[in-house]
């Protein structure tokens, strides 16, 4: 747990304004209202999971295809700890093929479900870029997803998730 690099992560790279951005672009237009914000990112966003981990595949290194599941913590908030839980899976890339890695892209299979073979032919492909963050949803709505084996090099990732404000359960005490 890294509660400082992940307020780092979340403040300095963009990702907090890209989130949870103003109500208006810079030439005054709508873009999106806090409703449709949280409908979005499944809640009130609040950062990210102090909980990073560090990926390094090397060449013949992959991770099969899986989903990636909704965690639920407390966030160290100040004055008050808040309640959290994890919506959307946070990729930063720290290698492409301009540092040596080859293969090891992020393939999304959209229409398929658990258990079956994955529709090739409707996959989406995201090759690396050093510096690119790549979100996608997780839990109920994470689509089938697979880190393709890198034939050369090695592939280095951050990854954590974005935390938003957990509501109080109905059958809480």
């Amino acid at each position: 747990m890294d509660e400082g690099f992940a307020n780092r992560l979340w403040v300095e790279t963009g990702l907090r304004e890209l989130v949870c951005g103003g109500e208006e672009d810079v030439e005054g237009e709508k873009v999106m209202s806090p409703e449709e914000r949280k409908e979005l990112w499944g809640g009130e966003p609040l950062g990210l999971n102090p909980s990073i981990r560090i990926y390094r595949y090397t060449k013949g290194q992959y991770f099969d295809c899986h989903y990636d599941e909704s965690n639920v913590l407390t966030l160290n908030t100040k004055p008050t700890p808040m309640p959290a839980k994890t919506t959307w899976t946070f990729l930063l890339y720290l290698t492409s093929s301009a540092t040596g890695c080859q293969g090891g892209e992020t393939a999304f299979y959209p229409d398929d479900l658990p258990g079956k073979k994955p529709a090739i032919e409707k996959e989406i492909v995201v090759g690396l870029e050093t510096g690119m963050a790549l979100l996608h949803k997780h839990g109920n709505d994470c689509m089938l997803h697979e880190g393709r084996e890198v034939t050369d090099g090695e592939k280095w990732v951050i990854r954590t998730d974005i935390c938003v404000k957990r509501e109080k359960s109905r059958f809480a005490d």
